[in-house]
């Protein structure tokens, strides 16, 4: 649903449903996940603040094992540069990137880019959604 209305240009209410009272959000998402939704969130309302502590808390907490999803998180900010050199880390035999984490919608503004041809490339034929 946060995805969804950020997609649609509707971030106070996926901000929202982030911050909906009564909840644990922790516990309504997989490890790493709340924080990247905070942060692209938090961004997408324009509290520079608040989304670069949520970003730096996820790559302090999962950064290490989940680097295309800190990707994700640099691009939906237009932070290019750091995009592909999160993507470039998710590319180690040990991150076993797949196919479908590169067709996330928060990665749409790399497709135009030079370098994500490339990228798409490098993945082998067994990666998922082939």
């Amino acid at each position: 649903m946060i995805r969804i209305r950020l997609l649609q240009g509707r971030a106070q209410e996926a901000y929202e449903y982030l911050a909906e009272p009564g909840k644990d959000q922790m516990s309504m998402f997989d490890p790493g996940s709340y924080l990247q939704l905070k942060a692209v969130v938090e961004y997408s309302l324009g509290n520079e603040t608040e989304s670069v502590a949520a970003m730096q808390e996820f790559e302090r907490l999962h950064g290490e094992e989940m680097p295309v999803l800190l990707a994700q998180i640099h691009a939906w900010r237009g932070e290019t540069e750091q995009a592909f050199s999160w993507i470039e880390q998710s590319f180690e035999p040990e991150k076993q990137l797949k196919k479908s984490e590169l067709l996330e919608p928060f990665l749409y503004s790399l497709h135009e880019d030079p370098r994500w041809a490339s990228v798409m490339a490098r993945l082998p034929p067994n990666s998922g959604l082939d």
